[in-house]
């Protein structure tokens, strides 16, 4: 009850004061007729509450959810609601001043809003907010692995990616930025970032002009804020890179539906080959992609050639990696480390955040489809009475056939859920294959089809604001904690790093796998480093200086096992390192 009294009250009191204010002058919708009144109090409600949000959260460093806040304390109850009313009372007046009592002294000037320019400054300030945060050299295991592959010579990286369960392409374009940029943090981010950037100037540009501007800038908050979005927009690893090939695929592919150029079938097919020679799961979603182009071959011989020869050259340029696969398959099959199976709403979430997106998301499409289908139109008189004006008119029609956006709308959605298909197969019959994070790549592509499916809809520019609205309310607290993380963990690797600086003659032993894996050879690669568990109990006596970096700390047993191997042991320093894991460092002398 609290968390509605502080959203939904002070609109309303946002908008009587502004009507005694400034209602003599404009036309204010407090006492205009119910539709009027309620678009009024809707944005009165996004800009009230975004602004005080903003408050709380970037200038009050508050890092609990809002309706956690309101719900377990009074205090910021009556901080929420004095907050909004003093924002509520100064709105008016400071519209008042600007209004009538300053004065720019322009000649013939028009004031016209233009979207596309609106929709520039909105992405810049959503690419800021994810390019911020590369200056950081924090990494975790996986993160290490990228690192170390870039500095080998070619030939080494494609073999040893082929050893493991990547294709090489990721790998190459951090290969080149390392050369161009050298070993930086900001430059191992940069691989993941650039593609992204890449996803949001597609936005403002060619989805922009080809579905219009509802669908970019759905697609463009979806991909900048969602919590896997901020995670994987800055994260050391293919998952950017893939979703950004797969995107132009799916471009390519709508414009091969409408127009059946050369130039689409190139597109698509350097796009997906790009996804494919990027991540395992990305090559199974533009798979599906072509699997949806045979139907349209079938029926009109206008595609059989572009099809044809667009998954030859395809096959083809895929036939020298297609072994590596195979042998990459058949050696997992024995042995990975994935052991649970996600279930169909888990990949679904990891994409869309919450239960209520995801309803959103599957409302949104079914009335694009009946729409599609001519089996719901809604008309809108703009005289009568405000409740007359609208009229549903709902009846399936006898028209069967699929016009050219439902039917791609269509096969986005069959890759996707084919791509989970074929995961969870793979990991029932098999072993399990199959993570959540391999959605990622088809992330844009799903925020894509949400924003033309709401393009579609009788007042899509409302349902837009109300949605961006919602994502912005929900992930820009998410945003700023994940930042603030971050910040925390840079800082607290630093000191790490400036307080454990052993010898280069000393041996680093941890009893964290991934530590061990990689990040000790990244942050130390000056010292030979190991993990070994056991390491307390079975001591190198190669070396008289040995660092432990341990989670836990030591205890009397571990200790005197340590000291009967003629070593002496002492705590050098404990806190956060890299991988977000609290250690306890142990430098060990051999007595002499």
């Amino acid at each position: 009850m609290s968390v509605a009294l502080c959203y939904l009250f002070p609109p309303v009191i946002l908008m009587y004061i502004r009507d005694k204010i400034l209602g003599d002058r404009i036309k204010c919708n407090f006492h205009g007729s119910a539709m009027d009144f309620l678009r009024e109090y809707l944005l009165s409600a996004c800009f009230l509450n975004f602004t005080v949000l903003a408050v709380n959260y970037l200038l009050l460093h508050h890092n609990d959810s809002v309706e956690v806040l309101i719900s377990g304390y009074t205090s910021f109850t009556v901080h929420y609601l004095l907050l909004s009313f003093a924002i509520a009372a100064a709105e008016p007046v400071l519209e008042y001043f600007i209004r009538y009592h300053v004065r720019v002294e322009l000649h013939a000037v028009r004031i016209h809003v233009r979207t596309d320019l609106l929709l520039y400054a909105y992405s810049f300030v959503l690419v800021l907010m994810n390019l911020i945060r590369i200056f950081d050299r924090a990494f975790w295991g996986d993160e290490g692995f990228t690192i170390r592959l870039p500095k080998m010579s070619v030939g080494e990286m494609i073999s040893a990616t082929g050893a493991d369960v990547h294709p090489p392409l990721y790998y190459l374009l951090a290969q080149l930025l390392y050369h161009l940029l050298g070993d930086k943090g900001y430059t191992w981010h940069l691989t993941a970032v650039l593609p992204y950037v890449a996803i949001v100037i597609l936005g403002c540009t060619v989805i922009r002009k080809i579905f219009g501007t509802v669908p970019a800038a759905v697609m463009i908050t979806m991909s900048s804020l969602m919590k896997k979005a901020v995670m994987h927009n800055a994260e050391v690893r293919m998952y950017a890179l893939a979703a950004m090939f797969i995107l132009i695929a799916y471009i390519a592919y709508y414009k091969i539906i409408e127009h059946n150029r050369p130039g689409s079938w190139i597109l698509f097919c350097i796009s997906s080959l790009g996804a494919a020679y990027t991540h395992y799961y990305a090559l199974i979603s533009v798979a599906f992609l072509y699997v949806m182009l045979i139907p349209l071959a079938v029926k009109e011989k206008q595609y059989r050639k572009g099809l044809l020869i667009s998954a030859l050259t395809a096959i083809l340029s895929y036939l020298p990696w297609l072994m590596i696969l195979v042998h990459s398959f058949e050696r997992t099959a024995n042995y990975w480390w994935v052991g649970d199976i996600p279930g169909i709403y888990a990949c679904f979430q990891f994409l869309l955040d919450y239960r209520w997106l995801i309803v959103s998301f599957f409302i949104c499409l079914l009335v694009f489809v009946m729409y599609q289908k001519d089996w719901l139109n809604v008309h809108v008189a703009r005289t009568g009475k405000w409740k007359d004006r609208v009229d549903i008119d709902f009846r399936l029609s006898e028209r069967t056939a699929m016009n050219d956006k439902l039917y791609w709308v269509g096969s986005g959605l069959a890759s996707i859920c084919g791509t989970i298909a074929v995961g969870l197969a793979l990991s029932y019959a098999v072993r399990p294959f199959f993570l959540t994070r391999y959605m990622f790549p088809l992330s844009a592509m799903l925020y894509l089809i949400f924003g033309v499916c709401i393009s579609e809809m009788k007042f899509a520019g409302l349902w837009c604001v109300l949605l961006i609205a919602a994502i912005l309310r929900c992930n820009i607290p998410a945003y700023i904690q994940t930042y603030e993380s971050d910040h925390h963990l840079d800082e607290a690797t630093d000191e790490f790093l400036e307080a454990v600086q052993p010898d280069s003659n000393a041996e680093l032993v941890t009893d964290n796998r991934e530590l061990g894996w990689t990040l000790l050879e990244y942050y130390y690669p000056h010292n030979v480093s190991k993990y070994d568990e056991d390491a307390p109990t079975n001591l190198d006596s190669d070396y008289n200086d040995i660092w432990l970096i341990w989670e836990d700390e030591l205890d009397e047993n571990a200790i005197a096992d340590i000291e009967g191997q003629h070593y002496t042991a002492e705590e050098s320093y404990e806190g956060d390192f890299a991988d977000g894991l609290y250690y306890y460092v142990y430098q060990l002398h051999r007595n002499q």
